[in-house]
């Protein structure tokens, strides 16, 4: 992928390790086919600049933000990986590249739900006690709804790009942690 599709990483610190698990995350990780795959099952054009900053802090989570012209992926290190000199981000290929797919698809999918928000609050709370009861959301439907059709995307993705036993465990994870619009 080109480096723009990337974090302008330059301003940060350029240790070694930071090249490495910059190159190592560029040459692994197919993210325009992530980007592309989000806008044709969105049918969503996402006319901003997307930027991916891999996080080398402790951070508790993965996110994704937008602002008028940019939105932005952001990633933390793989719990394990498969290199001692540097952190990867790239050791499992259906983790990350349906968290690449999770954190931009915030970035079309939650504009969308706002809209809807006032409704979306008097929705009886009964349809989402599984979700609040597996997740840290609390009680925040719009943010229930928001992880629920972008997870359901990113099994899309699987299914589309990986084996067919890589979708039925992906379906029946996100099943048994709550997430029941799957």
């Amino acid at each position: 992928p080109p480096r723009s599709t990337l974090f302008p990483y330059t301003t940060l610190f350029r240790s070694k390790d930071y090249s490495l698990a910059i190159e190592s995350f560029e040459k692994n990780t197919p993210i325009n086919r992530c980007i592309q795959f989000l806008k044709e099952i969105t049918n969503e054009p996402l006319n901003k600049n997307c930027f991916i900053n891999l996080m080398f802090a402790v951070t508790s989570a993965n996110y994704g933000w937008q602002t008028s012209k940019n939105c932005y992926c952001n990633i933390r290190p793989y719990k394990t990986t498969n290199t001692k000199d540097f952190p990867s981000f790239s050791v499992d290929k259906i983790y990350v590249e349906t968290l690449i797919v999770h954190e931009f698809g915030h970035s079309i999918i939650n504009p969308i739900t706002e809209k809807f928000k006032a409704a979306i609050e008097k929705l009886d709370n009964d349809k989402f006690n599984s979700c609040f009861s597996h997740n840290p959301y609390g009680q925040d439907k719009l943010t229930v709804i928001n992880e629920n059709i972008i997870r359901a995307i990113e099994c899309l993705y699987v299914e589309k790009y990986f084996a067919k036993s890589d979708f039925e465990n992906i379906i029946s994870a996100y099943t048994s942690e709550g997430f029941v619009a799957i």
